[in-house]
């Protein structure tokens, strides 16, 4: 089966959270959010940073940045911003449930 294709997103702002996505993976490692998702791990656990407010005040952070004209900390440009607005949304959305196909 191939890669899904997603004909309504843009193909550079995926690329940006995939960048994001590996960047909280190199950094945190067997606890990041791709390590659990991998092994359908969708508990908060006791990580403070995977609880709704944390994530949620997280995404608002790089929301105000990027409007205050801020680059991103460590690829330093604007979409990274934005990609990790959506990151944060998206794995909120996993550790809520809400992406298990029900």
């Amino acid at each position: 089966m191939g890669a899904q294709q997603f004909e309504f997103l843009d193909s550079e702002f995926l690329t940006a959270m995939n960048d994001i996505g590996r960047y909280g993976f190199e950094k945190y490692g067997p606890v990041s959010f791709q390590s659990r998702r991998l092994n359908g791990d969708r508990s908060r656990g006791s990580l403070k940073r995977a609880t709704s407010q944390v994530i949620a005040d997280h995404a608002q952070e790089h929301f105000s940045q990027y409007l205050s004209h801020i680059a991103h900390d460590k690829f330093g440009d604007d979409i990274h911003q934005l990609a990790a607005v959506a990151f944060n949304a998206m794995m909120e959305a996993y550790f809520a449930g809400l992406t298990d196909g029900n």
